[in-house]
């Protein structure tokens, strides 16, 4: 009996913001990935190929980095360390054309209901349970390759609406609902 983690909807939302702006991205397409931890596991491997393969209309971000990773990062990916600042968080979501979770290893995709939460379209890889969570209706899910990535950035056509509403199963009261239900069983 599977019980996804539930996210903050009060929070995790549609969040103005001017960090388009504030880092000179106002006509870059910004593909955004975020992760506690960052390896190859979770795709960082694959974020780096992103970045030779993507034009310069693109611009990578990337949340969670160790400063060693950062200091090895291309200069073509802009680097953040981990942030504790769920506002923070909300704001670069909601400021990315697209959530990429590129991880060979997830058991539920917590980073990506955030994002759709706030409004974003996510890209996944089919290998985990990610696709579960972003569905057809608000985003794509590909075969394991970085190509596979590139070529759905062309196909994907998602409302916002559509990911705030897919975002909505995984709102936490309805999550702590099902434990409720579980014990009382």
């Amino acid at each position: 009996y599977p019980i996804p983690n539930g996210i903050n909807l009060e929070l995790f939302r549609p969040t103005e913001n001017n960090l388009r702006k504030e880092y000179g991205l106002e006509n870059k397409k910004i593909l955004l990935g975020v992760s506690n931890v960052w390896d190859d596991r979770k795709g960082l491997n694959v974020f780096v190929r992103l970045s030779q393969l993507l034009p310069d209309s693109y611009q990578i971000v990337l949340i969670g980095l160790t400063e060693a990773q950062q200091q090895a990062m291309p200069k073509e990916i802009l680097c953040f360390s981990r942030t504790d600042s769920i506002q923070q968080l909300a704001q670069w979501y909601t400021t990315a054309d697209v959530f990429i979770n590129p991880s060979v290893e997830e058991t539920m995709g917590l980073t990506t209901a955030e994002a759709l939460a706030c409004g974003t379209p996510v890209i996944t890889y089919n290998k985990t349970a990610v696709p579960e969570v972003a569905d057809e209706t608000c985003g794509i899910s590909v075969e394991c390759s970085p190509e596979a990535i590139v070529s759905a950035l062309s196909q994907l056509s998602v409302q916002a609406e559509a990911c705030c509403k897919r975002a909505e199963a995984y709102e936490q009261n309805k999550q702590y609902a099902q434990y409720l239900k579980l014990y009382q069983m």
